[in-house]
């Protein structure tokens, strides 16, 4: 199954930390209220913002083409950066560097 569908989201431990991108229509969170998907925390994070869960993890999200009307409003990118990296200008840097 998919990783959205309701067969793999009702296997995954309550006690996760689920990501969702924040954004109106939000279809991902009404989909988990609506079947009482319950998890220890939802964190909703703005298109291109970056938002520290905890010490040496930091996380962002990219919206999906805004041109095509079906991906902008259930898909989007999870970006991360983990460890120590250095935070730098620009999303090309958001990740952690091999360098």
């Amino acid at each position: 199954e998919d990783h959205c569908s309701l067969g793999t989201l009702r296997h995954i431990n309550r006690d996760a930390e689920i990501i969702l991108m924040d954004r109106e229509p939000n279809f991902v969170a009404r989909f988990l209220d609506t079947h009482g998907l319950r998890f220890a925390a939802v964190h909703l994070i703005k298109p291109r913002a970056e938002k520290l869960l905890r010490p040496g993890l930091a996380v962002g999200m990219l919206e999906a083409d805004p041109d095509n009307e079906m991906s902008r409003v259930v898909d989007s990118a999870l970006l991360m950066r983990c460890g120590g990296a250095e935070r730098r200008t620009g999303w090309q840097h958001f990740g952690t560097d091999a360098t």
